[in-house]
């Protein structure tokens, strides 16, 4: 698993966005972090955009006390 997931203008037209999930202390993922914006920005710097969000969730799922791994970009 990557640990992040990828919306590629399946909502909207001309848009990209990457979630990851924020987990509680049992592992549950309880809500999620996304970055979204133009394709044409955001897609040629996908994986970095990724490594970001999912550092932001890792840092709130820490917060509630989540000590599993964290996915990797």
């Amino acid at each position: 698993r990557r640990g992040y997931a990828v919306n590629r203008r399946e909502s909207e037209v001309g848009i990209i966005s990457v979630a990851a999930p924020i987990r509680d202390i049992s592992g549950r993922t309880v809500a999620a972090i996304s970055v979204a914006g133009p394709v044409e920005r955001l897609e040629p710097h996908e994986l970095k955009v990724a490594q970001a969000t999912i550092e932001c969730a890792a840092l709130a799922s820490r917060r509630l006390g989540f000590r599993g791994a964290i996915g990797v970009a």
